[in-house]
């Protein structure tokens, strides 16, 4: 396979802190030098260098994390009065699901007198994913929120209370900003020509394969991303195109990765690119007939960037982040079935490329490579019981609206009513997630699953008897997840 990588520039480090020490180390001594002489800003510049060498990673390291965390809880506890590292804070912990300190810190962001739309955002982001719901006045601040574009348009695609027309106006205000970003970049661009990627000996243009190109965009296709358990595959079947996988972070070095890398014709490395060096890269080195959008609204801003600059004269929204029509002026095509886009008359809309049975895909290699266990779970083991019939959502809890959770309860209290011996297994809240859930439950018998690795996840799934679908942000990699392990998926029509 014929690789093209975009190489970072070099950035300036601190003297202090060695290349010879892995980032852990790097960021420990960071943090050392903050607790001794409290220079909050040289650590804050030192922790932005070490993310600018992956801006664009959705999965922001462990240990860099806990640098940002640091640094601004040192902040917060300096200055009782300023709102600012509350609110970041707040921002750091929604974006690893840590739901209970992300509401904790944007509470104290508006004690501390931060009203700003943001901050109520990341408030009630985080509230409704401790399920302390309250329907009227979530829906209320939901539609609020949304028309003040406070709510991204990814997050409004699942928010529960909104209308259809409300996700619909946010998802094109969102197409309409990148289209004025640009419109900007083009008047400030200045003369300087466009950065070019290197190649090697068999680039693009090079090897006597004379097929098109079509460039697929991701945000990510690393391990961590549910697009290395779906696409690779999908991508090496193809056979009347020639494939360049454009995406948006550095490689991991894992396997997941090089499955992606085996599958492609070229990878365009274009994480440290701007969004007008990808288009250029698509439109000019590689002259592709079409870009399929794998996420849209679900991935960066970056990917939306390149997609309004039409950088090949078809651009496809892919859906496997965001099935559903994204709106007008932007998308030739999209892809979808029966289900995502129903047609009950037969009369189509020319926009849409209608595959069979279904557009989703997933790939069986991925599902193959995860290691095999010769010890096999029990259900003793995760606190269910032989005998009862096991309702499960491995979703995440931020999936789980309140309509959907009454909705279990009652087919609990139902099979109790017939002597039905029931369990709800849930993937596993925060401690006060967990006390609100059973007190709603009235007496039913919820049980939570801890977080897992892939493998031991994939393999625990079959002691479930029914999986139970989530309603707004429904089940998609882990759909594929329970039809490998063979375990039903019951879901809701909304």
């Amino acid at each position: 396979m014929m690789r093209v990588f975009f190489f970072p520039c070099l950035l300036l480090w601190p003297s202090w802190s060695a290349w010879s020490l892995s980032l852990s180390g790097r960021v420990g001594r960071i943090l050392r030098r903050l607790e001794d002489d409290g220079d909050d800003l040289e650590a804050e510049r030192a922790l932005l260098c070490e993310r600018a060498r992956d801006a664009r990673r959705t999965d922001m390291p462990a240990a860099l994390c806990e640098g940002f965390v640091r640094l601004f809880e040192f902040r917060r506890d300096t200055n009782l009065e300023d709102p600012g590292p509350c609110a970041a804070l707040a921002a750091i912990h929604a974006d690893h699901e840590q739901w209970d300190k992300a509401l904790s810190a944007a509470k104290e962001a508006r004690r501390r007198g931060d009203a700003s739309t943001f901050v109520r955002g990341l408030a009630l982001r985080a509230k409704l994913a401790e399920w302390d719901w309250d329907d009227e006045d979530d829906a209320r601040e939901a539609a609020y929120l949304c028309e003040a574009d406070a709510i991204s348009a990814f997050s409004a695609l699942s928010m529960p209370g909104l209308s259809e027309d409300a996700r619909r106006r946010r998802s094109a205000r969102a197409l309409e900003s990148a289209k004025q970003r640009v419109f900007q970049e083009e008047e400030e661009k200045n003369n300087k020509p466009p950065l070019q990627p290197e190649e090697n000996n068999d680039g693009p243009s090079k090897g006597g394969d004379t097929r098109p190109w079509i460039a697929v965009l991701t945000p990510d296709a690393n391990a961590a991303h549910p697009l290395s358990q779906l696409l690779p595959s999908a991508l090496g079947s193809v056979d009347k195109f020639r494939v360049a996988l454009v995406t948006l972070c550095a490689s991991d070095g894992s396997k997941a990765r090089r499955r992606f890398e085996r599958a492609a014709d070229v990878v365009l490395e274009a994480h440290d690119w701007t969004p007008d060096q990808i288009a250029h890269a698509i439109q000019h080195d590689l002259g592709a007939v079409a870009l399929v959008d794998m996420c849209g609204h679900a991935g960066s801003r970056d990917v939306l960037d390149v997609v309004v600059r039409r950088p090949a004269p078809l651009v496809i929204q892919g859906g496997l982040g965001t099935p559903a029509l994204p709106g007008p002026g932007v998308y030739d095509y999209t892809l979808c079935d029966d289900v995502v886009v129903p047609n009950p008359n037969g009369n189509d809309d020319p926009a849409v490329i209608r595959m069979p049975f279904t557009y989703f895909c997933a790939d069986r290699e991925a599902y193959d490579d995860e290691e095999e266990s010769e010890e096999k779970p029990t259900r003793s083991s995760y606190g269910l019981r032989d005998g009862a019939v096991v309702l499960c959502c491995a979703n995440r809890p931020h999936k789980v609206e309140a309509e959907i959770f009454d909705r279990w309860i009652d087919a609990m209290k139902r099979l109790e009513a017939l002597g039905v011996d029931a369990q709800l297994w849930l993937l596993n809240p925060s401690a006060d997630a967990r006390e609100r859930a059973r007190r709603r439950a009235n007496g039913s018998d919820i049980v939570f699953a801890d977080r897992a690795t892939r493998a031991e996840h994939l393999r625990r799934l079959a002691l479930a008897d029914v999986a139970l679908d989530t309603r707004v942000y429904g089940s998609h990699t882990l759909a594929c997840d329970y039809a490998r392990a063979g375990v039903p998926l019951v879901t809701v029509d909304m």
